[in-house]
């Protein structure tokens, strides 16, 4: 899909309530079985590095993080249904690690529901270690730069 674009924050809270809504069947358990998808929009918005991907006016995929002194904290990536397989999330990881070793950032870390082994595939496929797992969740870690 050459006619893919990455951008930096662009996205409008519109257009990532949007975007989740399209993803929420997608998360393990649904999105919207965890959080009110409005106001998790908003606190990505306003509080998140967003590393996004379009085709033509749509925000196929998202990726936001939280940056702090040495870690980097992925609190969600997503690619709508239609747009799956196409390299959107290697794209948007690729992006967020080469921002993270910018920022001197040395570690990407994230949480996932152990029953989405979709998901816990692609991590690991993309290098990323469980380094907790509890009854639920796994934290998965990723370290970079180093």
């Amino acid at each position: 899909m050459s006619d893919l674009r990455l951008s930096l924050n662009e996205a409008s809270l519109d257009q990532i309530r949007l975007h989740l809504q399209g993803c929420d069947g997608s998360f393990v358990p649904r999105l919207s079985e965890r959080v009110l998808i409005q106001e998790y929009a908003r606190k990505i918005h306003e509080y998140a590095r967003r590393f996004e991907c379009w085709k033509g006016p749509e925000l196929a995929g998202l990726l936001a993080a939280y940056f702090n002194e040495s870690t980097v904290f992925i609190t969600n990536l997503s690619v709508l249904p239609p747009f799956r397989g196409s390299g959107i999330s290697r794209r948007l990881l690729d992006q967020c690690r080469f921002t993270a070793m910018e920022s001197n950032c040395h570690v990407l870390e994230l949480e996932v529901d152990a029953r989405n082994i979709i998901a816990v595939g692609i991590y690991k496929k993309y290098g990323f270690e469980e380094a907790r797992l509890t009854d639920f969740t796994v934290v998965m870690r990723l370290i970079v730069g180093c």
